[in-house]
């Protein structure tokens, strides 16, 4: 999309300005996600990789080109790479990653827009591609989104790969392009598969650009011909994935394979979806379920006729090179996330548009330009007023989607509210009922997942623990049971069973075989090491969980709550000494962990190292301001340390919140009273529950 394009240095001058200013919007818009943190949907691979949070090392450099999940990714490592940059310049907190997400997404789009005004010399129409693409609010997900920054740094690479076509081929011309000036167009081309499979649509893309805006003099067989090289790397990619994939399982048995005319019908209807929500982009949810049980049977037939209605508009208007390529660009963009190939993958995600939206979005654009062609130039008024307020709207829908990925709780009941019978938002709304300690909600949430997904064993095991945190052991074995029976190579029954058998006291070998099989078929043996020791934990034997935490922790040295949990094993233990060095290095790894700081500081006021409490209190009340546990044992390091007015403060936070609190009302009566010297309680492991 860049060609040899001469612009006068006015044009210029007041091109850049406008696509910084439209940069900057990008940013304002998204900047709320800075301060959030990890969500439930970035899970253990991308919040709590004990990889990543190495940052870059040669081990975990090696990991990244070796590591290939089929189940939960593919072969990302540029991603991987990234990723694990952003630890080593920011830490651990996800802030730093959130950051990054952004800037490459406003680098992208900065790019859209000047590889379109060099390509086209139409600098306005550019601009506005460059704003509504930057600012829809179908970019949500691909932006706030840790787990996506596969999807900003794709893109990142694509433009760079349309970007360096653009100087191998220029604009207009009808010879092939020296061999030399290929390298970086398939280098760059390389790059993009290495961030995300999606970019096996590059060849075909390179392809259309030639064609408009580059508009070379060479047929299009010819130009195909020339992509060659691009086709068999990107085609080697996709094969070699594909087989990846079918050797982990990730291809659908036959008899679940749906016939192909209907996978094509629901391809049809899954372009129609992301036509609809480009013009309307509303009840925006991620983990969306398919189509067809969410909308009206008059809905879905529109849905379905209107990729047709498009495409023959484009055949009418033939002539309009802009219209058909950018339409070809949208469908070819989003044709590997259509459902075709019997593989097990969401069936529509606002994420997909993220490479197929420039396509469309330009389109739309160029095809306005062609309407108001001719007409007097005053038209042009009302069309850039139109342009900006389709912008505005856009920005301020955007920013409110952005809200919405706050927290986890907020995302899901609105997505439990959009899409009421999609049970993996259930699921999800209940694990972070769960965090949120509402355990009772969470039961709730589970049973309704369970009764739109019978079938599913990790709504089963879910359901297990929330009826096991409520006493219910009957009905947490059945569904452990039930968990195992529909999936046995899944961690998560053979886990919950393994507790719940210990909870009723069943054999303990009975308990350890189910626990080994959970770790045996784990994607990541040192999670299930680490949630079997929990098992022992939280039925106060802290003896026999703690070889289980071992074993976890030889796997996983830099995973945080394992060292949190070796912690919690020493204080149950009574050896605080022994925990405060893992509390230490758990709250190092992990930054944002309110409960390693506060029991930190709990130890140090318990072996009367006053002195040494006070940052890691100070830490923990920052994070989780209302705690009043850190303010308790903040007011009796502060009085420890002679320094009553201070101490009388933060005892005042306690007390608004508990006016009967014994130990707070016996600190505070010492505070009146030296004679009186109650001991402060004995840091205990509260978090093993």
């Amino acid at each position: 999309m860049i060609g040899g394009v001469t612009h006068r240095p006015l044009r210029l001058g007041l091109f850049l300005p406008g696509l910084a200013l439209i940069c900057a919007a990008v940013v304002w818009v998204f900047r709320p996600a800075l301060g959030y943190g990890f969500m439930l949907l970035d899970d253990d691979l991308f919040g709590e990789n004990p990889q990543v949070r190495m940052g870059l090392t040669r081990d975990s450099v090696a990991w990244a080109f070796t590591h290939f999940n089929p189940e939960l990714t593919l072969w990302i490592p540029l991603t991987w790479l990234s990723l694990m940059l952003d630890v080593t310049l920011y830490g651990p907190d996800p802030g730093g990653m959130h950051l990054t997400n952004l800037a490459l997404h406003a680098l992208n789009t900065g790019l859209l827009g000047l590889l379109l005004f060099k390509a086209t010399g139409r600098g306005l129409a550019a601009l506005v591609v460059a704003a509504l693409f930057g600012l829809h609010p179908l970019r949500v997900e691909s932006v706030v989104w840790i787990t996506e920054r596969k999807d900003v740094l794709f893109l990142c690479f694509s433009l760079l790969t349309l970007g360096a076509h653009g100087w191998a081929v220029g604009r207009g011309t009808d010879a092939a392009p020296a061999w030399w000036r290929q390298l970086p167009v398939l280098g760059l081309l390389l790059c993009a598969l290495l961030a995300k499979p999606a970019a096996i649509a590059l060849p075909g893309l390179l392809w259309l650009v030639d064609l408009w805006p580059l508009e070379r003099r060479r047929g299009p067989w010819a130009l195909a011909w020339e992509k060659l090289p691009h086709l068999l790397l990107s085609g080697a990619y996709g094969v070699w994935t594909l087989l990846r994939l079918r050797a982990g399982h990730m291809f659908l048995a036959d008899t679940l394979v749906d016939p192909f005319w209907e996978r094509l019908e629901r391809s049809q209807v899954g372009v129609g979806h992301y036509l609809r929500l480009t013009m309307l982009p509303r009840d925006l949810i991620p983990q969306a379920s398919l189509l067809e049980g969410r909308l009206e049977r008059w809905e879905y037939l529109l849905t379905l006729l209107a990729p047709l209605a498009v495409s023959g508009l484009v055949l009418i208007l033939w002539r309009q090179r802009s219209l058909w390529t950018g339409w070809l660009w949208f469908l070819l963009a989003l044709g590997p996330s259509l459902g075709l190939l019997p593989v097990r993958a969401a069936p529509v995600a606002d994420r997909f548009t993220y490479l197929a939206h420039p396509g469309l979005l330009t389109a739309l654009v160029w095809g306005a330009m062609a309407l108001l062609a001719g007409r007097h130039p005053l038209w042009r008024l009302p069309a850039l007023a139109l342009a900006v307020a389709l912008t505005v709207l856009a920005a301020g829908a955007t920013r409110d989607q952005v809200l919405l990925w706050k927290d986890d709780l907020t995302l899901f009941r609105h997505g439990a509210a959009v899409d009421p019978n999609n049970h993996l938002i259930h699921t999800y709304l209940g694990n972070a009922l769960i965090n949120a300690n509402r355990w009772s909600e969470a039961r709730a949430a589970f049973q309704r997942a369970v009764a739109i997904a019978p079938r599913d064993a990790m709504v089963h095991a879910r359901l297990g623990e929330a009826l096991l945190k409520e006493g219910n052991h009957g009905a947490a074995l059945f569904h452990a049971h039930r968990a195992v029976g529909l999936d046995p190579d899944r961690d998560v029954g053979h886990l919950l069973l393994g507790h719940v058998l210990l909870v009723m006291d069943h054999p303990l070998p009975e308990v350890v075989t189910h626990l080994e099989r959970g770790v045996a078929v784990a994607p990541f043996p040192h999670l299930a090491l680490d949630r079997a020791g929990l098992v022992f934990l939280k039925q106060k034997q802290p003896q026999a969980a703690e070889p289980w935490f071992r074993r976890a922790l030889a796997l996983a040295p830099g995973h945080g709550p394992i060292h949190l949990h070796l912690g919690l094993v020493a204080l149950a233990m009574r050896s605080p000494e022994e925990a405060l060095p893992f509390l230490q290095r758990a709250a190092a790894i992990i930054g944002t962990d309110t409960e390693a700081h506060l029991l930190i500081g709990m130890v140090h006021n318990h072996l009367k190292q006053y002195r040494q409490a006070l940052e890691p209190l100070v830490r923990a009340l920052q994070r989780t301001p209302g705690d009043i546990r850190a303010a308790f044992q903040l007011a009796w390091s502060l009085a420890a340390l002679e320094r009553p007015a201070e101490a009388r403060r933060m005892l005042g936070q306690v007390l608004a919140r508990e006016p009967d609190n014994p130990e707070a009302l016996a600190l505070a009566a010492t505070l009146d009273d030296p004679a009186l010297t109650p001991q402060p309680a004995p840091p205990v492991a509260e978090s093993a529950d």
